[in-house]
């Protein structure tokens, strides 16, 4: 669905759509070399986006530049996502959800209410 850098370059995220699941998935691959078959690929989450979400992920080219998904420091992703549909919960609008990029073992963070999320640009770039 959609892909991002994250600084430095040696770290790509992507989106992926899971048809047979009925959600999206974050992945993290780490490029180590030059040679692709040294990256090592991992999934981070499942992940039902919001309307706005899935608008830019859709546009993602467009907005990777201007709209960033990852932060300056290249640490934290975030998105916004439905609830898993299912879970024992009775509000299931979308939240605005954290993931530590740098864990060898991420966990979603729940941050806020919320459809849209984005970084600022970095001091001195906007």
């Amino acid at each position: 669905m959609a892909f991002f850098w994250c600084r430095g370059g040696q770290r790509l995220v992507y989106a992926a759509l899971d048809q047979d699941a009925g959600c999206a998935r974050w992945y993290r691959c780490d490029l180590g070399t030059d040679d692709p078959s040294d990256s090592v690929e991992q999934e981070l989450a499942a992940f039902w986006p919001s309307r706005d979400q899935l608008f830019l992920l859709h546009f993602f080219e467009q907005f990777a530049a201007s709209h960033r998904i990852i932060d300056p420091s290249g640490r934290w992703l975030t998105w916004a996502s439905h609830p898993e549909p299912g879970a024992e919960i009775t509000d299931f609008s979308p939240r605005i959800m954290a993931l530590d990029l740098t864990s060898p073992d991420p966990d979603p963070i729940v941050l806020a209410p919320g459809s849209f999320a984005v970084f600022s640009p970095p001091p001195g770039t906007g």
